[in-house]
Protein backbone atom coordinates (compact mmCIF):
# COMPACT_ATOMS: atom_id res chain seq x y z
CA UNK A 1 0.00 0.00 0.00
CA UNK A 2 2.85 2.38 0.83
CA UNK A 3 4.94 1.67 -2.30
CA UNK A 4 1.58 1.85 -4.57
CA UNK A 5 0.98 5.15 -3.19
CA UNK A 6 3.67 6.74 -3.59
CA UNK A 7 4.30 5.39 -7.25
CA UNK A 8 0.67 7.26 -8.21
CA UNK A 9 2.01 10.18 -6.67
CA UNK A 10 5.22 9.89 -8.80
CA UNK A 11 3.41 8.71 -12.11
CA UNK A 12 0.02 10.88 -12.20
CA UNK A 13 -0.85 14.44 -11.81
CA UNK A 14 -3.23 15.72 -9.19
CA UNK A 15 -3.36 15.19 -5.43
CA UNK A 16 -5.32 12.59 -4.74
CA UNK A 17 -6.80 11.76 -1.41
CA UNK A 18 -5.60 7.78 -0.56
CA UNK A 19 -8.48 6.04 1.92
CA UNK A 20 -6.68 3.10 3.20
CA UNK A 21 -9.08 0.52 5.00
CA UNK A 22 -9.15 -2.21 7.09
CA UNK A 23 -11.80 -4.03 9.39
CA UNK A 24 -9.66 -4.18 13.01
CA UNK A 25 -8.40 -1.29 15.38
CA UNK A 26 -4.91 -2.91 15.55
CA UNK A 27 -4.21 -3.38 11.81
CA UNK A 28 -5.52 0.36 11.38
CA UNK A 29 -3.09 1.59 13.86
CA UNK A 30 -0.62 -0.97 12.49
CA UNK A 31 -0.83 0.19 8.87
CA UNK A 32 -0.76 4.08 9.96
CA UNK A 33 2.19 3.77 11.92
CA UNK A 34 3.85 2.25 9.18
CA UNK A 35 3.07 4.69 6.94
CA UNK A 36 4.66 7.71 9.98
CA UNK A 37 7.37 5.79 10.43
CA UNK A 38 8.63 5.80 6.28
CA UNK A 39 8.24 9.49 6.28
CA UNK A 40 4.79 9.30 3.78
CA UNK A 41 3.19 11.98 6.38
CA UNK A 42 5.04 14.47 6.64
CA UNK A 43 5.68 16.03 10.16
CA UNK A 44 2.46 15.00 11.49
CA UNK A 45 1.27 12.12 13.75
CA UNK A 46 -0.26 9.25 11.86
CA UNK A 47 -3.27 9.56 14.61
CA UNK A 48 -4.12 13.02 12.94
CA UNK A 49 -4.95 10.92 9.63
CA UNK A 50 -7.07 8.67 11.20
CA UNK A 51 -11.11 8.73 11.41
CA UNK A 52 -12.43 8.88 14.81
CA UNK A 53 -15.85 8.18 13.60
CA UNK A 54 -18.54 8.02 10.83
CA UNK A 55 -19.16 12.09 11.19
CA UNK A 56 -15.32 12.17 11.33
CA UNK A 57 -14.78 10.16 8.25
CA UNK A 58 -17.08 11.98 6.40
CA UNK A 59 -15.57 14.90 7.38
CA UNK A 60 -12.42 14.43 6.09
CA UNK A 61 -13.88 13.27 2.76
CA UNK A 62 -15.23 16.19 2.40
CA UNK A 63 -11.82 17.68 2.22
CA UNK A 64 -8.33 16.57 0.38
CA UNK A 65 -6.09 14.90 3.09
CA UNK A 66 -3.42 12.99 1.38
CA UNK A 67 -4.14 10.24 3.49
CA UNK A 68 -6.91 8.70 5.70
CA UNK A 69 -7.18 5.62 7.90
CA UNK A 70 -10.35 3.68 8.86
CA UNK A 71 -12.20 0.99 9.41
CA UNK A 72 -14.59 0.01 6.90
CA UNK A 73 -17.35 0.16 9.58
CA UNK A 74 -17.65 3.46 10.09
CA UNK A 75 -19.17 3.91 6.59
CA UNK A 76 -22.24 2.94 9.14
CA UNK A 77 -24.88 5.48 7.06
CA UNK A 78 -26.65 4.03 4.43
CA UNK A 79 -28.56 7.43 3.65
CA UNK A 80 -25.13 9.67 3.67
CA UNK A 81 -25.55 12.22 0.99
CA UNK A 82 -22.63 11.25 -1.39
CA UNK A 83 -19.76 13.08 -2.07
CA UNK A 84 -18.08 14.32 -5.24
CA UNK A 85 -14.92 16.32 -5.14
CA UNK A 86 -13.24 17.65 -7.76
CA UNK A 87 -10.04 15.36 -6.76
CA UNK A 88 -9.29 11.67 -6.75
CA UNK A 89 -9.59 9.60 -3.92
CA UNK A 90 -8.26 5.49 -4.15
CA UNK A 91 -9.70 3.44 -1.96
CA UNK A 92 -6.63 0.60 -0.56
CA UNK A 93 -9.13 -2.19 1.32
CA UNK A 94 -6.35 -4.21 3.25
CA UNK A 95 -8.47 -7.64 4.23
CA UNK A 96 -10.00 -7.38 1.13
CA UNK A 97 -11.07 -11.41 0.88
CA UNK A 98 -12.62 -10.41 4.65
CA UNK A 99 -15.20 -7.89 5.43
CA UNK A 100 -14.79 -5.23 2.24
CA UNK A 101 -17.54 -6.26 0.73
CA UNK A 102 -21.55 -5.95 1.88
CA UNK A 103 -23.40 -3.38 3.83
CA UNK A 104 -20.59 -1.09 4.90
CA UNK A 105 -19.02 -1.65 1.29
CA UNK A 106 -22.54 -0.54 -0.56
CA UNK A 107 -22.53 2.14 2.02
CA UNK A 108 -18.73 3.05 0.90
CA UNK A 109 -19.78 3.54 -2.62
CA UNK A 110 -22.37 4.94 -2.37
CA UNK A 111 -21.05 7.93 -0.77
CA UNK A 112 -18.08 7.93 -2.67
CA UNK A 113 -19.42 7.10 -6.40
CA UNK A 114 -16.71 8.18 -8.06
CA UNK A 115 -13.80 6.46 -6.08
CA UNK A 116 -11.10 4.08 -7.82
CA UNK A 117 -10.66 0.60 -5.11
CA UNK A 118 -8.21 -1.61 -5.16
CA UNK A 119 -7.73 -4.68 -2.91
CA UNK A 120 -5.05 -5.98 -1.27
CA UNK A 121 -5.05 -10.17 0.54
CA UNK A 122 -2.52 -12.32 1.68
CA UNK A 123 -4.63 -15.23 2.64
CA UNK A 124 -5.26 -17.97 -0.04
CA UNK A 125 -8.84 -17.63 -1.61
CA UNK A 126 -11.32 -20.78 -2.16
CA UNK A 127 -11.19 -22.05 -5.86
CA UNK A 128 -14.72 -21.39 -6.07
CA UNK A 129 -14.85 -17.95 -4.03
CA UNK A 130 -15.37 -14.85 -6.58
CA UNK A 131 -16.47 -12.46 -4.02
CA UNK A 132 -13.15 -10.35 -4.07
CA UNK A 133 -13.10 -10.61 -7.97
CA UNK A 134 -16.50 -9.55 -8.07
CA UNK A 135 -15.87 -6.61 -5.91
CA UNK A 136 -12.26 -5.26 -6.67
CA UNK A 137 -12.10 -6.94 -10.57
CA UNK A 138 -8.94 -9.03 -11.56
CA UNK A 139 -5.90 -8.99 -10.49
CA UNK A 140 -3.33 -6.54 -10.88
CA UNK A 141 -0.15 -8.19 -9.47
CA UNK A 142 0.25 -11.51 -7.60
CA UNK A 143 3.25 -12.64 -5.26
CA UNK A 144 2.41 -16.05 -4.65
CA UNK A 145 4.07 -18.28 -1.65
CA UNK A 146 6.36 -19.96 -4.33
CA UNK A 147 8.24 -16.83 -4.92
CA UNK A 148 8.10 -15.91 -1.39
CA UNK A 149 9.94 -18.59 -0.43
CA UNK A 150 12.24 -18.34 -3.35
CA UNK A 151 13.09 -14.81 -2.31
CA UNK A 152 13.29 -16.08 1.27
CA UNK A 153 10.78 -13.63 2.62
CA UNK A 154 8.82 -16.59 4.35
CA UNK A 155 9.96 -20.05 4.94
CA UNK A 156 8.47 -23.72 3.27
CA UNK A 157 5.00 -24.66 3.92
CA UNK A 158 5.13 -28.83 5.11
CA UNK A 159 2.12 -30.84 5.45
CA UNK A 160 2.05 -33.94 7.58
CA UNK A 161 -1.20 -36.49 8.28
CA UNK A 162 -0.86 -36.83 12.02
CA UNK A 163 -3.76 -39.09 11.64
CA UNK A 164 -1.94 -42.66 12.12
CA UNK A 165 -0.68 -40.45 15.78
CA UNK A 166 -4.20 -40.65 16.96
CA UNK A 167 -4.84 -44.57 16.61
CA UNK A 168 -8.41 -44.39 18.97
CA UNK A 169 -10.20 -42.18 16.74
CA UNK A 170 -12.63 -44.21 13.99
CA UNK A 171 -12.33 -41.91 11.65
CA UNK A 172 -8.99 -40.23 11.43
CA UNK A 173 -10.15 -39.68 8.08
CA UNK A 174 -12.92 -37.02 8.68
CA UNK A 175 -10.93 -33.60 7.12
CA UNK A 176 -10.52 -35.22 4.55
CA UNK A 177 -14.04 -36.39 3.71
CA UNK A 178 -15.29 -32.70 4.49
CA UNK A 179 -13.01 -31.10 2.63
CA UNK A 180 -13.70 -33.27 -0.42
CA UNK A 181 -17.50 -32.59 0.01
CA UNK A 182 -17.74 -28.77 0.09
CA UNK A 183 -14.93 -29.33 -2.87
CA UNK A 184 -18.08 -31.17 -4.76
CA UNK A 185 -20.42 -28.42 -3.40
CA UNK A 186 -20.67 -26.16 -6.13
CA UNK A 187 -22.41 -28.71 -8.66
CA UNK A 188 -25.08 -29.20 -6.47
CA UNK A 189 -28.98 -27.97 -6.26
CA UNK A 190 -31.03 -26.77 -3.55
CA UNK A 191 -31.85 -30.28 -2.15
CA UNK A 192 -28.16 -31.72 -2.44
CA UNK A 193 -27.10 -28.45 -0.60
CA UNK A 194 -29.43 -29.48 2.06
CA UNK A 195 -28.55 -33.02 2.24
CA UNK A 196 -25.11 -32.51 2.91
CA UNK A 197 -25.45 -29.35 5.23
CA UNK A 198 -27.14 -32.45 7.22
CA UNK A 199 -24.41 -34.52 7.00
CA UNK A 200 -21.98 -31.92 7.45
CA UNK A 201 -23.65 -31.19 11.11
CA UNK A 202 -23.42 -34.82 12.13
CA UNK A 203 -19.56 -34.60 11.07
CA UNK A 204 -19.25 -31.46 13.11
CA UNK A 205 -20.29 -33.25 16.39
CA UNK A 206 -17.25 -35.84 15.57
CA UNK A 207 -14.66 -33.17 14.91
CA UNK A 208 -15.66 -31.50 18.22
CA UNK A 209 -16.29 -34.20 20.23
CA UNK A 210 -14.71 -34.29 23.53
CA UNK A 211 -12.46 -37.41 22.80
CA UNK A 212 -10.85 -36.17 19.68
CA UNK A 213 -10.35 -33.10 21.00
CA UNK A 214 -8.42 -34.57 23.91
CA UNK A 215 -5.92 -36.79 21.59
CA UNK A 216 -5.33 -33.89 19.51
CA UNK A 217 -4.61 -31.99 22.04
CA UNK A 218 -2.14 -34.96 24.03
CA UNK A 219 -0.47 -35.16 20.55
CA UNK A 220 0.17 -31.38 19.75
CA UNK A 221 1.82 -31.28 23.47
CA UNK A 222 3.61 -34.70 22.45
CA UNK A 223 5.01 -32.88 19.21
CA UNK A 224 6.02 -29.83 20.45
CA UNK A 225 7.46 -30.74 23.61
CA UNK A 226 10.03 -33.10 21.87
CA UNK A 227 10.18 -30.26 18.22
CA UNK A 228 9.94 -26.59 19.82
CA UNK A 229 12.95 -25.21 18.57
CA UNK A 230 11.86 -26.55 14.97
CA UNK A 231 9.72 -22.99 14.37
CA UNK A 232 5.93 -21.27 15.58
CA UNK A 233 3.24 -22.86 15.59
CA UNK A 234 -0.35 -21.76 14.32
CA UNK A 235 -3.44 -23.69 16.08
CA UNK A 236 -6.31 -23.66 14.03
CA UNK A 237 -10.00 -24.87 15.06
CA UNK A 238 -13.16 -25.38 14.40
CA UNK A 239 -14.90 -22.54 16.15
CA UNK A 240 -14.40 -20.31 18.52
CA UNK A 241 -15.68 -22.79 21.30
CA UNK A 242 -13.47 -24.92 20.00
CA UNK A 243 -10.59 -22.90 20.27
CA UNK A 244 -11.26 -22.41 23.71
CA UNK A 245 -11.89 -25.56 24.47
CA UNK A 246 -8.04 -26.79 22.93
CA UNK A 247 -6.63 -23.88 24.71
CA UNK A 248 -8.00 -25.25 27.96
CA UNK A 249 -6.89 -28.88 27.06
CA UNK A 250 -3.55 -27.71 25.79
CA UNK A 251 -2.31 -25.84 28.99
CA UNK A 252 -3.63 -28.96 31.06
CA UNK A 253 -1.29 -31.61 29.16
CA UNK A 254 1.04 -28.59 29.22
CA UNK A 255 1.51 -28.79 32.77
CA UNK A 256 1.20 -32.27 33.05
CA UNK A 257 4.11 -33.05 30.66
CA UNK A 258 6.21 -30.24 32.42
CA UNK A 259 5.79 -32.43 35.49
CA UNK A 260 7.37 -35.71 33.53
CA UNK A 261 10.34 -33.83 31.99
CA UNK A 262 10.85 -32.55 35.70
CA UNK A 263 10.93 -36.01 37.18
CA UNK A 264 13.18 -37.26 34.46
CA UNK A 265 15.29 -34.38 34.86
CA UNK A 266 16.07 -35.58 38.57
CA UNK A 267 16.41 -39.32 37.46
CA UNK A 268 19.31 -38.12 35.18
CA UNK A 269 23.00 -39.22 36.64
CA UNK A 270 25.30 -36.30 35.13
CA UNK A 271 25.16 -32.61 34.25
CA UNK A 272 25.63 -33.37 30.42
CA UNK A 273 22.37 -35.42 30.36
CA UNK A 274 20.18 -32.67 31.87
CA UNK A 275 21.38 -30.09 29.75
CA UNK A 276 20.85 -32.67 26.90
CA UNK A 277 17.55 -32.61 28.13
CA UNK A 278 16.75 -28.94 28.69
CA UNK A 279 18.04 -28.69 25.18
CA UNK A 280 15.35 -30.06 23.71
CA UNK A 281 12.39 -29.04 26.07
CA UNK A 282 10.88 -26.23 26.97
CA UNK A 283 8.53 -24.79 29.21
CA UNK A 284 5.43 -23.20 27.09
Amino acid sequence: MLFLSQKIRRKFEGSPTFLVLTDRDELNKQISDTFENCGLLGNVKAKKFIASSGEDLKAKLKGNPSFIFSLIQKFNDANAEPIYPDHDIIVMSDEAHRTQNGIFADNLMHILPTAHRIGFTGTPLLSNDNITARTFGGYVSIYDFKRAVEDKATVPLYYENRGEKLQELKNPEINEEIAAALEQAGDLDASQLAKLEREFAKEVHLLTAKKRLRLVAQDFVRHYSDLWTSGKAMFVSYNKVTCVRMYNYVQEYWQKEIKLLEQAIEKCDSQQEVQEMERNWSKP
